[in-house]
């Protein structure tokens, strides 16, 4: 049995539209995304004058603190500890005008991370 155009046409669109439903969900969720960190942007300058923008993979930065494995009855305390050896300096360690930042990790043997700043200012 021969099936018509139209109902073949049909099921054809059908399918490539069903194909672009997830890019449609990605961009309306990203317009929601955008809205709500304006809003956020504009809040938080409202009421401490300044806001903070997650941009380390933008300019090259990539470190993960690894926190240290305590003795399991030091668990009641181990926040405190843990954030002692976590530090983050700012400095400028080659003396080019330009800061750098310095990231240390808790856990024993773990490496800590030197970002130099680079003229176009990636690190």
């Amino acid at each position: 049995m021969d099936v018509p155009f139209w109902k073949k046409l049909t099921a054809a669109l059908l399918f490539v539209g069903l194909l672009f439903v997830p890019y449609l969900i990605r961009l309306s969720e990203s317009a929601n995304l955008d809205a709500e960190t304006a809003a956020n942007r504009e809040s938080s300058m409202e009421r401490y004058g300044f806001y903070l923008e997650n941009r380390a993979d933008e300019l090259g930065i990539r470190f993960t603190h690894q926190r240290s494995d305590l003795d399991p009855q030091l668990d009641h305390i181990e926040a405190q500890i843990a954030s002692v050896g976590a530090s983050v300096s700012i400095t400028d360690v080659n003396m080019d005008g330009r800061e750098d930042i310095y990231l240390t990790s808790s856990a024993i043997g773990t490496p800590n991370a030197l970002f130099v700043q680079q003229p176009d200012g990636q690190f």
